[in-house]
């Protein structure tokens, strides 16, 4: 295997696929750390010093051209149509990096696209891929910085942290009878197009890369072949460095608006608490004159960073009246069997009387997501007129799961079941389309079965078979392989987000960073707790097991395996000479990293036997040693690296 110290000390790699990522990986952990390090502890000059090293290291340029090649907008193009979608592209793209230097070549100008969302278009900004690994460098120098100051109550956009551990710091913040209990639900006008440059610029003085944030900023930006100067304000929504310095702008508010910490690093429970997910930011209060002082002094505060609050939008509620954050709607209510004058009473417009033992604070899918994903299922639904039932299933199914999987931590039965009818009116509509001559007793008997596997018992279930295609074992015969292996049909279903259920949610501390060494233990053990409860695919079990013997880690690379690239499942010995699809021949990679294993077979034959040992031993682990750690480490000294 190629030692990649070697050849990126002469800034030359003959073979994109013999890159160790497992070094890559390593360097830029250390790196991150190292910056960490010096910025919580004041170091100025060692922060400065580690960050130039950051932006120079070969390492970030190949981290940084990896995850910009292998995330959903690979094949998005700039201004000049380049994409690196083949390995020739991404070696030329990093020799080409290494020959100018991450400042040595001046930024090109923004393409700007214009996307639809609901009945509006909203502009996207999309730099050259050039010009996205240098800010994807940019930001893994930067971010580590700022991640050891950023307050603890923002969510958005920060490394193992999402929407859920947002809205679950809601959901604690007001659950008890003497939470705050008025809510300032703001909104900000176009927060991304409004900031302001010049604050912003400020905020990153003495950061090695400023001089190459400000001509990315100023850069310029090209609608339809016409060119237009950038404005003073505003950061390109299609830019990977966009999301943090949105973050670093805002960052401060909860200092200007007066919420207090106390010793232990806790909220202060009588003044008033911000969280806030980049943009979206709510203000809760003991009382409502506070909520409305919170609000005048929000927007003076954000008027400095050339940002407004917008007056339509922007209101001050009671926690009985509800509001919207993150696609949930948040709201307290009575409980079941308790009626509302049992429960929650209007004294005045600033006073509730509430009977605490009666009511809870609920947290359900909002109305805007509930139609959001309607109209998304409608588009499937015209997209595939004219398609096959397994077509159209395959591109449905997508779309059902990942929202059970975002929504299924909160109280989300009523909306899933209305969502569940909404798909089954869908397919009855496509198999009548399909099937214009053919009465409903016909469709019924082809098309909506009843299901029973597991605990899943349902009527109207729609299903399709798909032909299952058995490779042959003896390629110089294929007329015997041929009668030996015929095509054998396997049903399809489409999903039901009930099938999914409502699961519990593990919040992460607010003290706890994944860039502070002393917080690796802890990271390791809560990534382990939520993979055991997630659902890789509702009809397989062996996905989730795989996944967790391997502890969360692709073993190529030793990085996490949901770090937003492609999952591919490979088979340790290939199925044409003979490899099963089992627990012991199957290995969760990502897609780089299977790319790598087929254009090196040979220098990891070893390796995948010692692993292949190793889990024929271990067999399938249970999911409550693995998550709660009490499960024993592969006991070879490679294995223990890589897991």
């Amino acid at each position: 295997m190629l030692n990649i110290k070697t050849d990126i000390d002469r800034d030359f790699i003959k073979d994109w696929s013999s890159i160790n990522w497992i070094t890559v990986n390593k360097s830029m952990t250390n790196l991150r750390r190292r910056i960490f390090d010096a910025k919580q502890k004041g170091n100025y000059k060692n922060l400065v010093n580690v960050q130039k090293l950051m932006l120079n290291s070969k390492a970030n340029i190949l981290y940084s051209i990896r995850k910009i090649s292998y995330n959903s907008g690979k094949r998005t193009p700039g201004i000049d149509r380049e994409t690196l979608e083949s390995p020739q592209d991404r070696l030329r793209l990093y020799n080409e990096i290494c020959e100018n230097g991450w400042n040595g070549r001046s930024p090109k100008p923004i393409r700007r696209i214009y996307i639809k969302e609901g009945e509006k278009l909203r502009p996207i900004g999309i730099p050259t891929v050039y010009d996205r690994v240098i800010q994807c460098m940019v930001a893994n120098s930067l971010e580590p910085e700022w991640e050891a100051i950023f307050e603890k109550e923002s969510y958005g956009f920060r490394p193992k942290r999402n929407t859920n551990d947002a809205v679950s710091r809601v959901w604690l913040a007001l659950n008890k009878p003497t939470s705050r209990k008025w809510i300032v639900d703001s909104d900000i006008t176009k927060c991304f197009d409004t900031i302001s440059h010049s604050y912003l610029l400020e905020k990153l003085k003495g950061f090695p890369g400023r001089d190459l944030i400000e001509e990315m900023l100023e850069v310029g930006i090209i609608t339809n072949g016409v060119w237009m100067e950038s404005a003073d304000e505003g950061t390109p929504q299609g830019s990977t460095l966009s999301p943090l310095l949105c973050n670093i702008a805002l960052h401060g508010v909860e200092a200007e608006l007066g919420v207090i910490y106390t010793k232990k690093g806790y909220v202060n429970s009588k003044g008033r608490l911000l969280i806030r997910f980049a943009d979206d930011l709510v203000i809760i209060c003991h009382t409502k004159e506070d909520a409305m002082k919170a609000l005048d002094e929000l927007k003076e505060v954000l008027i400095k960073r050339g940002l407004q609050i917008s007056e339509i939008k922007t209101k001050i509620v009671h926690v009985s009246e509800g509001f919207d954050f993150l696609g949930y709607n948040i709201r307290m209510l009575p409980k079941i069997h308790k009626s509302w004058k049992q429960s929650i009473v209007k004294l005045n417009d600033n006073d509730y009387l509430i009977n605490y033992n009666n009511v809870g604070i609920y947290v359900a899918p909002s109305r805007k997501s509930i139609t959001k994903v309607k109209s998304n299922l409608k588009e499937v639904l015209m997209s595939c007129k004219g398609s096959t039932a397994e077509k159209f299933i395959d591109k449905i199914n997508p779309i059902i799961r990942g929202y059970a999987l975002a929504k299924r931590h909160w109280h989300s039965n009523k909306a899933f079941r209305e969502i569940d009818y909404y798909v089954y009116t869908l397919c009855w509509r496509w198999a009548i389309r399909k099937h214009p001559k053919k009465g409903a007793k016909w469709i019924k008997k082809k098309y909506f079965h009843t299901l029973k596997l597991g605990y899943i018992n349902n009527k109207w279930v729609f299903t399709a078979e798909r032909a299952k295609v058995f490779k042959p074992k003896d390629p110089t015969n294929p007329f015997i392989n041929k009668i030996t292996n015929p095509l054998v049909p396997v049903k399809v279903f489409v999903y039901k987000l009930y099938w999914f259920g409502i699961r519990d949610y593990r919040v992460g501390k607010m003290d706890k960073l994944p860039d502070n060494r002393a917080d690796a233990a802890y990271y390791k053990e809560l990534e382990a707790n939520r993979m055991s409860r997630m659902v890789f695919n509702i009809f397989r079990k062996l996905d989730k097991d795989l996944a967790m013997s391997q502890h969360g880690i692709c073993p190529i690379c030793n990085a996490d395996l949901f770090n937003g690239e492609k999952l591919h499942i490979h088979h340790i010995q290939p199925r044409e000479t003979g490899g099963k699809t089992t627990f012991i021949n199957l290995l969760y990679v990502h897609i780089a990293c299977h790319q790598k294993i087929h254009s090196n077979k040979e220098n990891f034959n070893h390796f995948f036997n010692m692993l292949k040992e190793y889990k024929r031993t271990h067999t399938r682990l249970s999911n409550e040693k693995l998550s709660t750690g009490e499960y024993e480490m592969p006991q070879n000294e490679k294995l223990k690296e890589l897991f």
